[in-house]
C-alpha cells in the first residue's frame, strides 16, 4: 500500500493554487487534503472519515492529488541536486539560483542546467582541440578585435593542426557554435515547440513483412498523424510494431522553419552579453542522449508560441549568416535526433499511462461486479481436444464434485456430457452454470441451451438414442486415455520401390520374354522362375558374346525384381485387409462400451431427484484462472485436483464473489491478454494497485472471516499485519470487538485509526461494530439514538430501524442538531443514513451478470426492443455486444452514448454488461444494429443505457466532483443523481420518494459541512421539507411507443446521399449512417418512396424510424 511518508517540504502556494486549479477545487480544501496525506493517513480513510476537512472530496482525486505530490518532490529533488552540483562546482551565483528556483517545468529545468553540467563533447571537440574555441567566442560576442576576418582568417590556418584552409577554420567554428546554440534554453524550448505543433508521425511498412507475419499491422503500413493528435492505443500498437520489424517511424517536420523560428527566439537575447561557459572534458560522463533527468513526471511540452498582431523583430548580429549556418548544423545535427527521442519517450509515456487508465477501469468494473451469493455453482472451462473441465463448489466455495467431458470434435460424446451434466444438477440440485468465455465458449453455449431444453423436458430419458461417435483416426488427432483405445494402430507395410534397369539387346540378339505379373488379393500373382526364362542365342547359332550375356542377366534380375514387388504388394493388401477388420471390430467395441455408459448414466439419474425449475447460465472473464491454477496458492487450496479443475473452480467462485476471488491474483495477469500491445509496467501496476485498494475499502471485511490475500489491501494494513491479525484469530478464536484488533503485534494506534472502520465484527459485544461507523464516532451515534428515543441495545431490529425512519422524517433536524452537538445537518443526515441501512456501500455495485435460458431467434427481434448484453469486442469503430443470439449486434460509436464519445475503447471494454436496443435488423444477412441510448427518454435526460459505468463525458463543473481520468474510470456514474453520484438500490423498508437515492463512499459532496467521523459519503436522508436534490424527471408513458433517435439534437439529421456503386455494393461505405441508408435503400417496399429533392428527404429523414417500426412491426 502506497503512503505519502515524504518531506513535502517548500510545495508552495503557487504549486497548491495550481493543483486546485488543475482538479476545480477549493485552495483550503486541496491543502487540507495534503496536511492529512502528510500525517499518512490514506486516500480511503481521507474520503470517508475526514469528509468534513475536504469538502467531500472524491477518493479517486485524492490518489490524484496524491500522485500529483510525488511528481512535485520528484521536481524539487531533481532541482536541489542540480543546485548542490553547480554550487560543488563554483558556478551557482545568485543571479542563477534565483532562475532556477523560478522554474516550475522539469523541461526547462534540464535545458537551463545543459550548458552548465559536465559533460563530453562530440560535435565540437575536434575544433576545441585544434584551438578555435576562443575564436568562435570572440565571434559570438561579436569582439571588435576581430573586425577584419578577411585578415584575421588566413593568419589562423596551421596545417600541424589541421586548418589547411580558410573553409576549414570556418567549419570548426560553426561546429562549436552550432553547440553552443543548441545549449540555449530559449532555442531548445522553440525546436520543440516546432516539433510537437507541426511535426507528425509517419509510418510504413518494412520487408519482414510477410503473408503471415505483421499483417495485423496493416492500417499503420501508410500512417500519418499529427503527433499531437497520435492516439495512445496507435502508438503503442506502432511502437510493438517497430520494436518486432514490422514497421518504419520517422518524425516528419519542417526543419527549415524550425530554424527560422529558433533565429527568432535569440531576439530576446543579447548578442553583446556571453552566457558561454568554458566546460572541461569529462572522460568518464556520458554523453547528451545518456544523461536524460531521472524524473518520471508527466510529459509536458511549452506552449506554443503566442502569435502576436506585429511581426517579431529579425534576428541581428554582425556575423549573422555564420549564425545561421551553426543554427542549421545545431538544428539538423544535434537537436533533430536529441529532441526525436524526447519525444519518442513522451509519447510512449504519454500512452502508457493512457493505456493503464482504461485496463485500470476494466479491472474495476470485474472487481465491483454483483456477486452470485452463497449458492451451489457448476463452472464449466470449456476446451475442445482436451474436453471440458467440470467443478461443482458449494456455497462456501469449496469443490464437492468435478468431472471431465469430450462434447465437441474430435471425440464429439454429446449425448454422454449431456448427460453427465444433468447427473450433476439432479445430484447437487444446481441452478447455476458459470461458463468460462475462453476457447469452446459458444460451442458450449449451445451444449448448455440444449441441457436446459433437455431437463425441462426429460423425454430423452426414455428414449435409446445411439450416437455414432467419430472414427479413430479422428479420435487420435486430439483424444486421450479416456476416448482412444489403448491398442495402437500397426504401421502400414511400405513396399520398396525396386529400379529395373534399362538394357538394351542388340538387334542380333533376341531379347528375353518375362510374362507381366498379375497382383490380386484374391488370386496370387503368376510366379515366373529363371528357369522359364529363355536363353540368349545368337542369330547364326554361334556362341552368344559377352554383351549379350550381361543384357540376359540383367533382364533376369529385373524379372525377379518384378515378381519380388508383386509379393509384397500382396502382402501389404493383406495386412491392410487384416488392420481394416481389426479396426471395424474396435470401433463397434468402443461403440458398444460408450452406449452402455450412455444407458448406465440414464439409469443413475433416473434415480436422482427433479432437476431444479429453473436452471440457468452465465458467461464469466476467463482471464487470469490459468495464473491461479499454476500459483503456489491455487496448490494449497485444491491441492488433490489438477490445472482444469482449479482453473474451473476459479470461474465459479468469481461468480460467487468476484472481489474475493480476483484478489488471489496478479492484477497485471488479468488485464494483459485484453490488449495487443505492451504497457510499461511502471504505469499499470500503480493503477491496478489503487483499484484494487479502492475496491476493498469500498465494502469493508469481517474482521472473523476474510484471510489475510483480502486483508493485506485495506487501510492502514499490509501483508505482515493482515497475517498477525489473522493469527491472533486462530489462536484466540473470533474477535468479539474491534478493540481487540490493538492486541495484534505490530497494530500502532495509528494503524488502528486507519483500519478499524473498514473492518466489521457482526455478533459482537459492540452494535456499532458491525457498521461503517468509525470508533471515534460510537458516542456521537449513541446521541442521535437517544435523541429519537431509540435503546442502543434494540437499534438493529428492522421494528426499530423502521420507528427510527419515521421519526427521522417527523422531526425538526435542528432541534436535533442543538440536542446531539452535531456540526452540520449534513452530517446528521449522514449518520441517520448508515442508522437506518447500515453498510449499504456494498450493496452499490455496477453491474451483474447477465443469466441466459434459452438462445433467442433472430426473428424474435424487432425494432426498438430492449435486451440486456455482454460486450465481446471493442473495435475503432463502435463495440459488439452479445445479446443471446448467434451472432453478436453492432453498437455503432455514435450509439454508445448520447454525448460525445472520442473513443469506444474510453467508454466500454470487454465483458462489460450494458443494455441495449435494436434499432436496425437485416434479416438476409443476420446484421443487428444496435444502440446503448435510450430511446424512450428525452434528449435532455438522456444517457447511456450502460449499466456498468458512466457514459463518456465532460467532467461536471461542480468544484468537488470533477475527478480527473482516473476517477471517472474508477467510480463511474451509474444512474445517478443530479451531481453524478451512483445510485443505491431502495430499501424494502424506505417509503418511496421521501429520499433521494445515496452515494458511495467515494462519491463527494459540494458542501462545506460533513462529519468528520461519518461513515456516509453523502446522506440519503432528507426532512419532510426538503426538496430532493437531483429528482429525476417523471417517466413517460408505458404505453407510449418507443422512438428510435440516434442523435440528441432536436434538429433533423439529413441522410448522406449514396452513389451508384455504393449502392451496389462496390464502394466501401465510410460512416454508420451511410450503413444504415444502404440497407434502408436496399429494401424492396422502400424502394419506391424515394423522392427528390433535399425538403421532401429531410421529412422522410425525420419519419424513417416510424416507417421502419410499420414495416416490420410494433417493438411491443
Amino acid at each position: 500500500m502506497q503512503t505519502v511518508q515524504i518531506a513535502l517540504g517548500a510545495i508552495g502556494a503557487n504549486e497548491i493554487s495550481r493543483i486546485a486549479q488543475n482538479f476545480q477545487l477549493r485552495k483550503n480544501n486541496v491543502e487540507s487534503a495534503i496536511n492529512l496525506l502528510f500525517e499518512g493517513k490514506s486516500p480511503s480513510f481521507i474520503a470517508r472519515y475526514r469528509r468534513a476537512k475536504t469538502a467531500g472530496m472524491n477518493e479517486s482525486v485524492i490518489r490524484a492529488i496524491r500522485d500529483r505530490l510525488f511528481k512535485i518532490k520528484t521536481f524539487h529533488d531533481r532541482r536541489e541536486m542540480i543546485l548542490k552540483a553547480l554550487e560543488t562546482q563554483g558556478k551557482l551565483t545568485e543571479e542563477l539560483r534565483l532562475q532556477i528556483l523560478a522554474i516550475e517545468s522539469p523541461k526547462r529545468l534540464e535545458d537551463v542546467y545543459l550548458p552548465l553540467k559536465p559533460r563530453k563533447s562530440i560535435l565540437a571537440a575536434g575544433a576545441r582541440e585544434k584551438g578555435l574555441e576562443p575564436f568562435a567566442e570572440a565571434l559570438w560576442t561579436e569582439d571588435p578585435s576581430i573586425a577584419n576576418l578577411d585578415e584575421i582568417l588566413p593568419t589562423m590556418i596551421n596545417p600541424e593542426k589541421g586548418l589547411e584552409t580558410i573553409e576549414k577554420i570556418t567549419e570548426g567554428v560553426v561546429q562549436i557554435l552550432a553547440e553552443k546554440l543548441s545549449e540555449i534554453p530559449a532555442v531548445r524550448a522553440s525546436v520543440r515547440n516546432d516539433l510537437w505543433d507541426f511535426g507528425s508521425l509517419r509510418v510504413s511498412k518494412t520487408n519482414k513483412v510477410r503473408d503471415k507475419h505483421g499483417l495485423e499491422l496493416k492500417e499503420f503500413f501508410s500512417y500519418v498523424e499529427s503527433l499531437r493528435n497520435v492516439q495512445a492505443r496507435k502508438y503503442l500498437q506502432i511502437g510493438k510494431g517497430e520494436k518486432n520489424g514490422f514497421l518504419n517511424v520517422l518524425f516528419d517536420w519542417n526543419l527549415e522553419q524550425a530554424k527560422k523560428n529558433a533565429l527568432e527566439a535569440l531576439v530576446e537575447k543579447p548578442v553583446s552579453q556571453s552566457s558561454f561557459v568554458e566546460q572541461p572534458v569529462n572522460e568518464d560522463s556520458s554523453s547528451e542522449a545518456d544523461q536524460a533527468p531521472e524524473v518520471v513526471v508527466t510529459p509536458e511540452v511549452a506552449p506554443a508560441p503566442e502569435v502576436k498582431a506585429a511581426p517579431a523583430p529579425a534576428y541581428t548580429h554582425k556575423y549573422v549568416e555564420l549564425i545561421k549556418k551553426a543554427m542549421s548544423v545545431a538544428v539538423d545535427q544535434i537537436l533533430k535526433p536529441v529532441l526525436e527521442r524526447e519525444c519518442v519517450r513522451d509519447l510512449g509515456e504519454r500512452a502508457s499511462e493512457h493505456a493503464a487508465s482504461l485496463l485500470a477501469r476494466f479491472y474495476h468494473n470485474r472487481l465491483v461486479a454483483n456477486p452470485a451469493g452463497a449458492i451451489k455453482i457448476l463452472a464449466i472451462d470449456p476446451g475442445f481436444r482436451n474436453g471440458c473441465k467440470i467443478a461443482v463448489i458449494n456455497e462456501e466455495g469449496k469443490l464437492i464434485d468435478h468431472a471431465i467431458i469430450f462434447p465437441h470434435q474430435p471425440q464429439g460424446k454429446k449425448e454422454l456430457s449431456l448427460l453427465v451434466l444433468e447427473e450433476l444438477i439432479r445430484k447437487h440440485q444446481i441452478s447455476t452454470i458459470a461458463l468460462d468465455n475462453g476457447n469452446a465458449s459458444k460451442a458450449t453455449e449451445a451444449l448448455l441451451y440444449e441441457l436446459i431444453v433437455r431437463l425441462k423436458n426429460p423425454k430423452h430419458l426414455e428414449e435409446d438414442n445411439k450416437e455414432i461417435l467419430p472414427t479413430e483416426e479422428a479420435s487420435e488427432k486430439g483424444g486421450t486415455d479416456e476416448t482412444v483405445a489403448e491398442s495402437a494402430e500397426a504401421p502400414a507395410v511400405e513396399v520398396p520401390a525396386v529400379e529395373v534397369p534399362a538394357v538394351e539387346v542388340p538387334a542380333q540378339i533376341s531379347a528375353p520374354v518375362v510374362p507381366e505379373p498379375v497382383v490380386s488379393v484374391e488370386t496370387p500373382a503368376v510366379e515366373v522362375s529363371p528357369a522359364e526364362v529363355p536363353p540368349a542365342t545368337a542369330a547364326d547359332g554361334a556362341e552368344p558374346t559377352a554383351e549379350a550375356l550381361a543384357a540376359a542377366k540383367k533382364a533376369e534380375l529385373a524379372a525377379l525384381a518384378v515378381i519380388k514387388r508383386a509379393e509384397l504388394e500382396a502382402q501389404a493388401a493383406k495386412k491392410k485387409e487384416e488392420i481394416e477388420a481389426q479396426k471395424k471390430l474396435e470401433k463397434e467395441r468402443r461403440q458398444a462400451e460408450y452406449q452402455k455408459l450412455v444407458n448406465d448414466t440414464k439409469a443413475t439419474i433416473k434415480t436422482l431427484p427433479e432437476a431444479p425449475a429453473e436452471v440457468k447460465f452465465a458467461t464469466v472473464i476467463e482471464a487470469g484462472s490459468s495464473e491461479y491454477a499454476s500459483s503456489i496458492l491455487g496448490k494449497e487450496e485444491l491441492a488433490d485436483s489438477d490445472v482444469g479443475v482449479r482453473a474451473a473452480v476459479s470461474i465459479g467462485r468469481r461468480l460467487q464473489n468476484p472481489l474475493n476471488e480476483l484478489i488471489k491474483i496478479d492484477p497485471v495477469h488479468i488485464v494483459s491478454g485484453l490488449v495487443e500491445f505492451e504497457v510499461q509496467h511502471r504505469y499499470l501496476r500503480p493503477a491496478l494497485d489503487n483499484v484494487l485498494e479502492s475496491c476493498v475499502n469500498l465494502g469493508g471485511a469481517d474482521l472473523n472471516k476474510c484471510e489475510a490475500s483480502y486483508l493485506r489491501h485495506l487501510s492502514g494494513l499490509n501483508q505482515l499485519l493482515a497475517q498477525e491479525i489473522v493469527e491472533h484469530r486462530k489462536k484466540n478464536g473470533p474477535y468479539k470487538n474491534r478493540a481487540q484488533l490493538l492486541e495484534v503485534p505490530g497494530l500502532t494506534p495509528e494503524k488502528f485509526e486507519l483500519c478499524a472502520g473498514f473492518l466489521q465484527v457482526h455478533d459482537g459485544d459492540e452494535p456499532f461494530d458491525a457498521t461503517n461507523f468509525h470508533p471515534e464516532d460510537y458516542e456521537m451515534a449513541k446521541k442521535i439514538l437517544d435523541a429519537f428515543g431509540i435503546a442502543k441495545d434494540e437499534w438493529k431490529t428492522p421494528e426499530k430501524k423502521q420507528e427510527l425512519l419515521q421519526k427521522a422524517i417527523d422531526a425538526n433536524l435542528k432541534d436535533i442538531i442543538a440536542t446531539t452537538g452535531i456540526d452540520s445537518v449534513t452530517s446528521l443526515k449522514d449518520f441517520l443514513d448508515e442508522l437506518i441501512n447500515p453498510l449499504s456501500q456494498e450493496q452499490i455495485k455496477r453491474f451483474g451478470p447477465v443469466y441466459r435460458v434459452r438462445q433467442l431467434d433472430f426473428e424474435e427481434l424487432q425494432l426498438g426492443q430492449e435486451l440486456p448484453g455482454v460486450v465481446q469486442n471493442v473495435v475503432e469503430f463502435g463495440c459488439f455486444v452479445d445479446v443471446g443470439i448467434k451472432e453478436s449486434g453492432l453498437v455503432h460509436i455514435s450509439q454508445i452514448s448520447a454525448r460525445y464519445v472520442r473513443s469506444p475503447y474510453e467508454s466500454v471494454s470487454v465483458g462489460d454488461i450494458v443494455t441495449v436496443w435494436v434499432i436496425a435488423l437485416d434479416k438476409e444477412k443476420s446484421r443487428l444494429s444496435l444502440t446503448m441510448i435510450n430511446p424512450n427518454r428525452e434528449p435532455d435526460h438522456q444517457g447511456s443505457g450502460r449499466s456498468s459505468r458512466a457514459p463518456a463525458r465532460d467532467y461536471p463543473r461542480r468544484p468537488d466532483r470533477r475527478p480527473d481520468a482516473a476517477s471517472q474510470n474508477a467510480e463511474g456514474n451509474q444512474g445517478g443523481d443530479s451531481q453524478g453520484a451512483p445510485l443505491r438500490p431502495r430499501s424494502p423498508e424506505r417509503p418511496a420518494g421521501r429520499f433521494p437515492a445515496a452515494r458511495s463512499n467515494s462519491g463527494g459532496s459540494s458542501s462545506g459541512g460533513g462529519s468528520a467521523g461519518s461513515s456516509r459519503s453523502s446522506s440519503s436522508f432528507r426532512p419532510r421539507d426538503d426538496k430532493p436534490r437531483g429528482a429525476r424527471p417523471p417517466r413517460l408513458d408505458p404505453n407510449r411507443p418507443p422512438q428510435i433517435r440516434t442523435f440528441s439534437s432536436q434538429k433533423p439529421i439529413e441522410k448522406p446521399n449514396l452513389s451508384q456503386s455504393a449502392l451496389s455494393g462496390d464502394s466501401p461505405l465510410g460512416t454508420f449512417a451511410e450503413l444504415a441508408v444502404f440497407w434502408e435503400k436496399s429494401t424492396p417496399n422502400d424502394a419506391g418512396e424515394t423522392k427528390k429533392g433535399a425538403e421532401t428527404q429531410n421529412q422522410a429523414n425525420q419519419s424513417a424510424p416510424q416507417k421502419d417500426q410499420e414495416g416490420t412491426g410494433s417493438p411491443e
